[in-house]
């Protein structure tokens, strides 16, 4: 039997994970203290500087920085979500 110390921290209910550049949604999270991994699932949805990315699930990298969404791993019949967003693209300078 392997197991992970510490434990994974587990959230649910509407769970809210923000940094100073941007904020993640979901109905439930996983925390892997060992990995630095936060794991968001169910109706996520990412916002970065006026854009929104929504998907079933979201994997933040703690050290490195990457958020990676998908639509959710594929069921019986079905071959998975999909993800939608809106991006605002800055306005170019000169």
């Amino acid at each position: 039997c392997s197991s992970t110390w510490p434990p994974p921290r587990t959230a649910s209910g509407g769970v809210t994970v923000t940094s100073p550049s941007e904020t993640a949604r979901g109905n439930f999270a996983v925390y892997d203290l060992t990995k630095r991994l936060i794991t968001l699932i169910g109706a996520v949805q990412l916002d970065r500087a006026g854009s929104q990315v929504m998907g079933s699930r979201l994997v933040i990298d703690l050290d490195s920085g990457r958020a990676v969404i998908d639509g959710g791993a594929p069921g019986v019949g079905q071959s998975g979500g999909r993800v939608t967003g809106h991006f605002t693209v800055p306005k170019k300078t000169s």
